[in-house]
């Protein structure tokens, strides 16, 4: 939702200015007190350079969502690759838990924030990190041995939010993933895949 597109490279940096300082600002002030003046100041621009480019508060967090959703699923996408070389389902469900957390770990607080307290403009990319997350779980479950026809869907939705909580929580915590906790999650992953 950018009221106007950079055409110098100049305008380029001074745009990707004001996203960084708008993902720190909503993370420190939260997306309620998020304004166009405070972004300016943490950027070190006018208000009136934010707004000429973004229209308002939701444009602008709208575009740090897509950009946040971009870098996800690029690692999930990158997980897909590798996931036909996975030599059984507990390999291929490591493959996706590890993706997830990767994916999570982008920014894990601005994904949290967004996900909170910015709902509606956070809701086109969950569903897109879903889908990616819903194609591994797919191709894990057209792994041998053969498992009755199920909703694909449902099962990428559930594994999705059940990886995204966790890890979201975990990373937002001091210490991170430990390895065991990791564990316990793909043990709980696997188990719910082969009762498939």
């Amino acid at each position: 939702m950018s009221v106007r597109e950079p055409r110098t490279a100049r305008a380029e940096e001074t745009k990707r200015r004001i996203l960084a300082a708008a993902a720190v600002t909503v993370v420190d002030v939260g997306y309620s007190r998020l304004t166009f003046a405070r972004v300016g100041r943490t950027g070190g621009v006018s208000a009136g350079a934010v707004y000429r480019y973004f229209r308002d508060k939701v444009g602008l967090v709208t575009s740090l969502a897509k950009d946040l959703e971009s870098a996800q699923r690029r690692l999930l996408d990158e997980a897909e690759q590798t996931l036909g070389q996975a030599r059984s389902t507990a390999e291929a469900v490591r493959t996706i838990v590890d993706a997830v957390i990767r994916a999570e770990s982008v920014d894990p607080k601005l994904a949290r924030v967004l996900r909170e307290q910015a709902p509606r403009v956070q809701l086109e990319a969950s569903s897109l990190t879903e889908v990616g997350v819903e194609r591994l779980v797919r191709a894990v479950l057209a792994k041998p041995p053969a498992r009755p026809a199920r909703n694909g869907s449902l099962a990428g939705f559930v594994v999705t939010r059940t990886l995204r909580h966790l890890t979201q929580e975990l990373l937002c915590a001091p210490r991170g993933v430990r390895p065991a906790l990791r564990h316990e999650i793909e043990e709980l992953l696997l188990k719910y895949v082969e009762a498939w």
